[in-house]
């Protein structure tokens, strides 16, 4: 019911009202999306980590094992001849 019987500041009010109220939940949407994306942000640091790891043990297996087992090979051989 318009205050005083003006329709048009009952109309302001009204628009006013629901503008508040989208405002309210686009500040709450923007929130969640935050959060999302700061923890979104998380996961793709812990996925490079992972494949930054991935990276050295594959160095480690492919390159550093192989010249570790030669080096024992040799000192053996050396050792009993």
């Amino acid at each position: 019911k318009p205050r005083g019987g003006n329709i048009t500041e009952a109309l302001i009010n009204a628009t006013n009202s629901n503008y508040d109220k989208e405002v309210k939940e686009l500040e709450e949407k923007k929130k969640e999306l935050d959060n999302f994306t700061r923890e979104f942000e998380k996961q793709k640091d812990k996925i490079k980590q992972q494949l930054a790891w991935n990276d050295v043990t594959a160095d480690v297996n492919t390159k550093i094992l192989p010249e570790i087992k030669k080096l024992i090979k040799d000192a053996y051989e050396q050792y009993t001849d």
